[in-house]
């Protein structure tokens, strides 16, 4: 008997309603974000009760952490999206290969990180501004962190792996649970509660390095026992090679798109140090806050990379532009409501982690000035996953580069020197706001030339509509008129079988059957003249159109059900299906799909399951 396939590698995004699958796969991750968040915030505030000196320790620590969690999260998001574009293929032992030796390539890149961290403490928090009183505060914590690098790579790569095949749900769990884990223990570490040792801040970093631990052990068995997806067997040396080109093609510079804004923001807490360690402590009270806010938008980006990757791996231009689109609307709508929430409670934020006026004053400040441009931060990142899962990493480098050391440092230099720390803010949020918008327009011509390319390649010539707000906007393809092709109307077979006589079941089987002829055959509905179901008289609890009508893009496409023959000694509950389109492709080009029982039909071209 066949094994089944592991569901990681059976997930498909190519069919369904993008605006479902955005929801579906950014609500557990956005959790995720915000167990994160509510963990960055407990340690603050736990590590605040020790002292302004221990925080400022903190906000210096802060961005080193962030760099080196967004060069992991660009190499896991280079995974992602090679992984996505090979789901979208349905290339089975590819994505195998390439998640086995992804995750090793993460063990390597973890030891690295742990040997360079441990050498350049000092000398790195040094260059970065940090006195002489808080080097030791700052050792004690990332002398321990450093130690339990490969509990934060290996699970961060691991998670981008599981939300490639479109499953946020086990990640968002994995940090739900390591955050609980967190949590219970920073109290007892960082002031010794119920016996344990106080260790003040190092205590932090125990609870870190063991909650990562947590994760770490999780991933890994869910991946191996669960998904299956590890081989054991050791790779030929040219598939490594080759699987850890292609992640690193795409992962390299995702990972130092996403180590520059860290970088800068090291550079800016440097640039803030001189006004003291009140206004560090403030500034890292409002990086936290902030971080609450962005875990929207993390969220999306994580989301849009499997979502745009399988789409674009299987072709399905259009849906890969409507999910830019609605990507970009909620960017929008978050970040308006996001700025004005945070620039109401600004004051009253602030004071929950510190009472010393100065500290709240510097940290309200930036949450009233800073969110403004929070949507267009967020159509950057989404910019840059979309870009990174078309396989085309090089534009999201160079918005990164162009808003951090073109538009933000030299606007907060100018800021700071007219304003003092209100204009570093302000020319954080110049910074923001225009890159946003060059952002989504090099994006935007970017999807429609990748999409007059297709439409050329392919002698296709369609109307693409997005659902927007209940209206619906055309766009027109250019004019072209195909030379060599013929274009003729063509028929695609489908059969499937149901166990029993009743609604769901009929309903599941329908959906399994087109979701396989639409993958396959690149169907469009705009493209079809009609499709024809014929059932076997057992089968009279729905009709089998009724179901397909509620396809996103189906709902003007003319179904009809009938009757099949009573044939003695036929197949029973059998669904047939006869779908004519119109194509410039030969009969021999089409894929027919015979399912379950009714693959005794046509043996010779049954989907083997």
């Amino acid at each position: 008997m066949k094994p089944k396939p592991s569901p990681a590698i059976e997930q498909s995004l190519t069919t369904g309603s993008i605006r479902s699958h955005l929801i579906k796969l950014s609500l557990p991750m956005f959790w995720g974000m915000l167990t994160i968040v509510a963990l960055n915030l407990t340690d603050t505030y736990f590590v605040a009760q020790l002292g302004t000196q221990h925080l400022a320790a903190m906000s210096f620590i802060f961005p080193v952490f962030a760099t080196l969690a967004g060069l992991t999260m660009g190499l896991g998001n280079g995974a992602g999206a090679v992984i996505a574009r090979a789901i979208g293929k349905g290339d089975r032992y590819k994505i195998k290969r390439l998640i086995t030796d992804t995750l090793a390539l993460s063990v390597l890149i973890s030891v690295c990180l742990t040997l360079a961290g441990l050498v350049t403490i000092k000398p790195l928090f040094t260059a970065l501004g940090a006195s002489t009183k808080l080097l030791p505060l700052i050792e004690d914590y990332m002398n321990i962190w450093y130690l339990g690098t490969i509990s934060l790579v290996v699970p961060m790569i691991a998670s981008s792996i599981i939300r490639a095949a479109g499953n946020p749900q086990f990640p968002a769990l994995v940090m739900t649970v390591a955050t609980l884990v967190n949590i219970i223990l920073d109290p007892l570490l960082i002031f010794g509660w119920v016996g344990f040792p106080r260790w003040e801040i190092s205590g932090a970093a125990g609870a870190t390095v063991i909650s990562q631990i947590t994760s770490l052990v999780a991933v890994c068995l869910f991946l191996h026992y669960r998904e299956k997806v590890i081989i054991l067997k050791p790779p030929k040396p040219t598939e490594l090679k080759e699987s850890w080109q292609e992640v690193l093609h795409i992962g390299i510079p995702a990972a130092a798109t996403n180590a520059i804004s860290p970088i800068a923001i090291a550079i800016l807490t440097s640039g803030i140090s001189v006004y003291g360690a009140e206004a560090v402590a403030g500034f890292g009270i409002a990086s936290r806050i902030e971080s609450l806010a962005l875990a929207a938008f993390i969220a999306l980006s994580a989301s849009i990379t499997p979502l745009v990757g399988q789409n674009w791996g299987a072709k399905k231009i259009k849906r890969v532009k409507q999910s830019f689109y609605w990507s970009a609307i909620f960017c929008l709508v978050w970040g308006i409501l996001a700025a004005v929430v945070l620039g109401l409670g600004s004051n009253n934020l602030a004071v929950i982690f510190n009472r010393n006026p100065q500290v709240v004053s510097v940290a309200a400040s930036y949450l009233i000035i800073v969110p403004v441009s929070y949507a267009a931060a967020g159509i950057v990142q989404m910019s840059g996953s979309t870009f990174n899962a078309l396989g085309k990493p090089l534009p999201s480098v160079t918005m990164n580069l162009l808003q951090m050391f073109v538009l933000y440092l030299p606007l907060a230099y100018i800021g700071s020197r007219l304003w003092g720390v209100n204009g570093i803010f302000l020319g954080v949020s110049l910074s923001n706001l225009t890159i946003g918008l060059g952002a989504f327009c090099w994006n935007r011509r970017s999807l429609q030339t990748l999409a007059n390319q297709f439409v050329q390649s392919t002698d296709h010539l369609y109307k693409h509509y997005i659902d927007m707000n209940q209206l619906t906007f055309l766009q027109h393809r250019p004019t072209y008129r195909p030379q060599a092709v013929t274009w003729r109307v063509r028929g695609l077979r489908g059969a499937t079988t149901v166990s029993e006589n009743s609604a769901p079941a009929i309903a599941k089987a329908v959906r399994e059957l087109f979701d396989i002829l639409e993958r396959n055959n690149q169907l469009d509905p705009d493209l079809i003249v009609s499709v024809v179901f014929s059932v076997t008289p057992d089968i009279n609890a729905i009709f089998p159109a009724s179901v397909i009508r509620r396809r996103p893009g189906w709902d003007l496409v003319p179904l009809l059900d009938v009757q099949q023959m009573d044939v003695p000694q036929g197949l029973s509950k059998c669904i047939r299906v006869l779908i004519q389109f119109n194509t410039p492709l030969p009969q021999t080009a089409l894929k027919p799909v015979y399912l379950r029982d009714a693959a005794a039909l046509r043996p010779d071209l049954a989907l083997s399951k």
